[in-house]
């Protein structure tokens, strides 16, 4: 029978000093070939690989989002702040973890194959990307500037354009027209930033901040 993804929420000890937590069952505790522990910054992405040939249990401290794929389908396990949840994946299951928090998170792995640098066990694949958050917030923040540098080019043009109506309308002194005008230069940066922020959603398949 093909073993599956197994999750399990470990026992965790808190005290003021930090989290105690044992990341192996004492029946676990023989068998493994490599053992390593990761520290990951806020926001970035681990993992993203399968094993070949190894079995590899990892434990996460939250929060943090794990993905992995199974039998063809893609599942998202969101592991909450201050709780340790323990994954075993089987070979040729796909996973990769995020730190969704704003603190550094810890990742303890253990693995049944030797790491081997000249015939790695691990075969990239991309679950979470990497990248792609931080180039749509790029994106999302190079919209903004360009639809107020569209608003400032129109007041120093003139003629058209709702930069030429703020500058008449101050010329004029009819503040009701410069406000009502700034509230539809607001909407319409919201409303470009949203519709960055959801290709954002899609393309990176929920992994890009909101």
């Amino acid at each position: 029978m093909k073993t599956r993804v197994e999750i399990t929420k470990l026992a965790t000890h808190l005290d003021a000093r930090g989290v105690l937590f044992e990341p192996l069952d004492p029946p676990r505790l023989a068998g493994w070939k490599n053992v390593h522990a990761v520290i990951t910054e806020p926001g970035a992405v681990r993992g993203n690989h399968q094993h070949l040939r190894g079995t590899e249990v990892t434990a996460v401290m939250g929060p943090a989002l794990v993905r992995y794929c199974e039998d063809g389908q893609t599942c998202d396990a969101a592991v909450p702040a201050g709780e340790v949840w323990r994954f075993l994946f089987p070979p040729g299951v796909a996973h990769a973890f995020r730190n969704t928090g704003d603190r550094p998170f810890l990742l303890v792995s253990f693995n049944t194959e030797v790491h081997d640098p000249v015939e790695p066990d691990a075969e990239p694949v991309a679950l979470i990307p990497a990248a792609a958050p931080y180039i749509f917030t790029g994106l999302r923040i190079g919209i903004g500037l360009s639809w107020l540098a569209i608003v400032a080019a129109e007041m120093l043009i003139g003629g058209v354009g709702i930069g030429f109506f703020i500058w008449d309308a101050w010329n004029s002194s009819h503040i009701s027209e410069i406000i009502l005008a700034l509230v539809y230069v607001g909407v319409i940066g919201f409303v470009l930033d949203r519709i960055v922020a959801a290709l954002a959603n899609i393309v990176t398949r929920g992994t890009a901040a909101n």
